[in-house]
């Protein structure tokens, strides 16, 4: 199921996730090497995307971020508002994962950025999944959440979240096979960090701890990660740093209107 963070306040998104491949069957290792984030820089959105579960078939080099990237591409998603993207990628995950032919099909995205509403950037979240329960309401907090299930709906659906003026407003979305309790104390200090706005590099260095906490106590989450940071402005920054080695700059699958980076079908491309 692998591991995606992503902080979301009205001046940054912060994304990382970590690049194993796994069976989903019995957790063993396919490759070390998946990138499973994607940015679009559109007229009227740009975001980033991430994802999590099914990723590939074991024969096939041809899996969901490659999916993902064709998608954007086909529906020419640098002109599209954001709810018609978000509606286009729905139906078609749900016609595509439809013919799969596998047991677990589990799968969820992540997207993160701003929108223009009446000329006026806007921040958001959006998710678009077939593996969880959605409750409209909760007794103590009245906000909507959410709940995984155990199995894969048929139908994937998508919840678009927008941002309130608010001081200090931010969300924190979290996907894959982690163990929450085992994270507690490092999301209350990124709440911290959040709470103070802190830089976004300093977000995506505490996002790093968590996730190779989460590494910890996972086998399905490796500790090579991908970060990838972008302001309101659009302005983007993207780096991989092994668990051996040194970061290096990294530039994931991107898709603007200046045109797009090829998604590599396998191989090292940072």
């Amino acid at each position: 199921m692998s591991f995606v963070i992503m902080p979301v306040s009205p001046r940054m998104v912060v994304q990382v996730s970590d690049t194993r491949l796994s069976s989903l069957a019995d957790q063993t290792s396919w490759s070390e090497e998946l990138r499973k984030s994607l940015v679009v820089m559109g007229k009227h959105a740009h975001f980033v995307l991430g994802w999590s579960g099914f990723a590939a078939t074991h024969q096939s080099a041809y899996g969901t971020t490659g999916w993902l990237f064709d998608q954007l591409r086909g529906m020419n998603a640098v002109e599209l508002p954001l709810v018609e993207i978000a509606g286009n990628l729905t139906g078609a995950a749900t016609a595509y994962f439809s013919k799969l032919r596998v047991i677990d099909k589990r799968t969820h995205f992540i997207l993160g950025g701003w929108q223009k509403t009446s000329g006026v950037l806007t921040p958001f979240t959006c998710v678009i999944y077939n593996d969880l329960v959605f409750h409209s309401q909760t007794a103590r907090s009245g906000k909507p959440f959410f709940e995984q299930s155990s199995v894969a709906a048929s139908e994937f659906l998508y919840s678009i979240g927008l941002f309130v003026p608010e001081r200090h407003q931010y969300d924190v979305t979290v996907i894959g096979d982690f163990k929450s309790k085992k994270l507690t104390t490092h999301f209350r200090g990124l709440e911290g960090m959040l709470k103070k706005q802190v830089p976004k590099e300093v977000i995506g260095a505490a996002c790093r701890q968590i996730a190779l906490e989460a590494a910890q106590h996972s086998k399905t989450i490796n500790k090579n990660l991908i970060t990838v940071e972008m302001d309101c402005a659009g302005r983007v920054f993207c780096s991989y740093h092994p668990e051996q080695g040194t970061d290096v700059m990294l530039l994931p699958p991107f898709l603007s209107v200046s045109g797009i980076q090829p998604r590599p079908l396998s191989g090292r491309t940072w």
